[in-house]
């Protein structure tokens, strides 16, 4: 559960977090945003404190239902340091990384990298950034993750999260259900109130 965190960066000797997310599904920032609707972004939790989560401008609204401190690109100065790469992102990334660590209170230490994205694009960052900035010691980890660990136990409100899940889960189960119960059987064939055949292409139809 996300109160054993702290004691799982303990173990591993991790000063902070940085979760790296793509526009491709997360499991890590679904697990600490509680499932709000974001693309891309970056989460950074020192060893101690609440996660910082960072977001595109124009998801900051949506972001802040995670309950998580907030701040977009623009508020961390994104735009002036792609301005100072000429326009290179990548080589924009690297003080960018930097900033998002120090404004999470993370001024220096061992860094565990979490999250998806394009892995030669994430390595190369990491090797820059440890290049220009030596204070920080980006880690990766296999086997059993922080975050495998962490899944394990739940609190109240990932119960509670995971029931409100699986209420409406069965509730989309239960409409296509319904739809094929409210025909009729004429031997082997379902039909319709016309005898027609129930055909899966209807079914598909109905649940779109």
């Amino acid at each position: 559960m996300k109160a054993d965190l702290d004691r799982l960066m303990e173990t591993r000797g991790l000063d902070g977090l940085m979760i790296v997310c793509s526009e491709a599904f997360s499991a890590e920032r679904d697990y600490l945003t509680g499932g709000v609707h974001i693309t891309g972004g970056k989460i950074i939790k020192r060893r101690g404190y609440s996660p910082l989560l960072i977001v595109n401008p124009m998801e900051t609204e949506e972001a802040k239902k995670s309950g998580l401190r907030t701040l977009s690109y623009s508020e961390l100065g994104w735009q002036d340091f792609v301005r100072e790469a000429e326009g290179v992102w990548v080589r924009a990334e690297v003080p960018f990384w930097a900033r998002c660590l120090q404004e999470a209170g993370i001024p220096e230490g061992k860094i565990g990298v979490y999250g998806v994205g394009s892995l030669n694009e994430i390595l190369d960052i990491v090797r820059r950034v440890s290049d220009a900035y030596p204070q920080y010691r980006f880690e990766g980890e296999t086997g059993m993750t922080l975050f495998d660990e962490a899944y394990l136990t739940k609190d109240a409100d990932e119960i509670a999260r995971l029931k409100a899940i699986g209420i409406h889960t069965a509730e989309v189960l239960r409409e296509p259900w319904d739809f094929i119960a409210a025909h009729r059987a004429e031997g082997d064939t379902v039909v319709n109130s016309a005898g027609e055949p129930l055909r899966i292409g209807d079914v598909k139809r109905f649940v779109r």
